[in-house]
């Protein structure tokens, strides 16, 4: 993506015989959607479609989310996991069973007072599982206000950044960052600007 947002040219044969090379059964969860939407961007190229990158791409097949030997946390039910299959699901075109199912294992993961952890059990959320799981459940039953993106609206630093999880020094550009988008999914301004915190950054 960078190659084509700075307009480098971009080899495709190159980028289709790299891709060839890798053994996608080998590929952890993560790696796997990474090399997934890498062919799917691929074929975009190709066809002369890259004004449909930023959109839905097309369909495709997928391994099984069991198929893997690692997946984050060694969990296929950790908000994460499910966060990064459910958005590879998505962008594959491939339908989301046992919706119900999911909801309830996500559930599991739930921290009293508000927000997620990628545990079960824990006592302490984080900003990037509760991004997570909120933005599973967005896309499994629509974006609807509930008390943990309320949660996640009012834990923001008064700089404007997000800290990891409540006893984190300082905020950080990346759980900032899902916790931004996710407040956006859902239709929700932050209570505090931003900018000049990633500014800053």
């Amino acid at each position: 993506m960078p190659t084509y947002i700075l307009r480098f040219p971009v080899d495709t044969n190159r980028i289709e015989a790299y891709l060839n090379n890798q053994d996608n059964r080998q590929l952890d969860l993560i790696h796997y959607a990474a090399w997934i939407r890498s062919r799917m961007l691929l074929t975009l190229f190709r066809k002369g479609k890259t004004g449909l990158l930023f959109s839905r791409l097309h369909k495709t097949e997928i391994r099984s989310l069991d198929s893997f030997s690692m997946i984050p946390h060694n969990d296929p039910h950790s908000p994460y996991t499910r966060f990064i299959y459910l958005s590879l699901q998505e962008d594959a075109g491939q339908p989301v069973a046992n919706k119900i199912a999911l909801l309830h294992t996500l559930a599991s993961y739930h921290v009293t007072g508000g927000g997620y952890a990628n545990r079960k059990g824990a006592n302490m959320p984080t900003v990037n599982a509760t991004a997570a799981a909120l933005s599973v459940t967005g896309q499994v039953q629509g974006y609807q206000k509930n008390e943990d993106i309320c949660y996640l609206k009012e834990i923001q630093d008064i700089s404007g950044g997000y800290k990891a999880t409540p006893l984190t020094p300082a905020p950080d550009l990346l759980s900032t960052a899902t916790a931004l988008f996710t407040l956006q999914c859902y239709g929700i301004h932050p209570a505090i600007p931003a900018c000049d915190f990633i500014e800053a950054h």
